[in-house]
């Protein structure tokens, strides 16, 4: 007879349960009023030295960047995420510039990670970033920060 009551009630339970809404359902989750730009950004290391990155931000970068020290080993590749999430209201108004990495920084200094050197002083205008894929449009962005040996024979940018 326990074994017949348990039955019936999970039996009851699963065939009102097949009648609710699924979590995902707009109920439960509302839609998200945001639009994303940007993308993602890969620091790579094709130098020959350990890199050691001071990024001086700008005063009030709305997103994108937050990190600004960066730290490569030799033949690494870091990825990093730069998106930017707007209501959609304030879409018409957003800068798509603003999603650019490149308009983020006053300075970017690169030091050799081992003797703490300078190698390489990075000033605005100069595109460290560049857009490989994608769209800044669509936060399907991919841009690629390459340094090699190179970019620091030409000593400051």
């Amino acid at each position: 007879m326990k074994r017949l009551i348990i039955f019936s009630i999970l039996f009851t339970s699963a065939f009102f349960a097949s009648f609710s809404e699924p979590a995902n359902s707009p109920r439960y989750s509302p839609s998200h009023p945001y639009t994303s730009f940007g993308g993602r950004i890969f620091f790579i290391n094709a130098s020959s030295y350990g890199l050691y990155w001071e990024i001086d931000l700008i005063d009030e970068p709305k997103g994108g960047f937050h990190y600004d020290r960066l730290c490569l080993e030799k033949k690494d590749i870091v990825m990093r995420s730069h998106y930017f999430s707007v209501h959609n209201n304030d879409v018409k108004n957003f800068d798509i510039n603003t999603a650019d990495p490149n308009n983020h920084f006053k300075k970017i200094m690169i030091y050799n990670m081992d003797n703490g050197s300078l190698l390489l002083e990075i000033l605005p205008g100069f595109t460290i970033f560049t857009l490989k894929t994608g769209s800044i449009e669509n936060d399907n962005a991919v841009f690629e920060a390459l340094i090699n040996d190179d970019l620091f024979s030409g000593g400051q940018q």
